[in-house]
């Protein structure tokens, strides 16, 4: 009986402590979120057309904005590492980047966030669809020629079964990351 009480002790403390770290990294991402966010956009679905001002890697670029450098962070896609000082460039990743280079550098790009997502990410970065000044819809195109994957982090977007399409398709034709020859056919 005393070994049965002290399971169910230790069960309820362990149940206690996971709860009590869940809430306080709730808290702190908010607040962290609320501290560091730029705030430049404050609209539902917005729409902002400017100028790409760099391109970091393959699913993160940046604007000016507010007299700042503002980062979108492409919803729905999730490129190889290629910028990441804490971690080695991954498979395709330089590929990946350069293809973004191509795609956007000195381009003008409407940009529309989807409110089935956070406007923002932890790391203070607007997150967002991207569309080119002649329509080219940036995030599906990385996904369609390979040179990223498709990536849902937690809920579900707007352009969810057309980005898994599209990364099903680049798998298919065995496009980019895709390829068999792709970094000796690893992933």
């Amino acid at each position: 009986m005393r070994k049965i009480n002290v399971g169910i002790l230790l069960i309820v403390v362990l149940f206690s402590v996971f709860e009590l770290t869940i809430f306080q990294k709730e808290n702190s991402f908010q607040q962290t979120t609320k501290d560091v966010v730029p705030r430049s956009a404050t609209a539902e679905n917005e729409r902002i057309v400017t100028l790409v001002s760099r391109v970091l890697d393959g699913d993160t670029i940046a604007f000016e904005g507010n007299g700042k450098e503002e980062k979108i962070r492409l919803i729905g896609i999730d490129a190889p590492e290629s910028v990441d000082p804490r971690r080695p460039v991954q498979c395709f990743g330089a590929e990946s980047s350069r293809r973004m280079h191509e795609l956007l550098d000195g381009r003008t790009i409407t940009v529309t966030t989807d409110p089935t997502q956070d406007r923002y990410d932890k790391y203070g970065r607007l997150l967002a669809y991207v569309f080119r000044d002649d329509g080219l819809f940036v995030n599906k195109a990385m996904l369609e020629e390979g040179y990223a994957y498709e990536y849902t982090y937690i809920t579900p977007y707007k352009e969810q079964p057309a980005f898994i399409a599209a990364e099903r398709l680049a798998h298919d034709n065995a496009a980019g990351l895709w390829a068999s020859t792709t970094c000796n056919g690893r992933r």
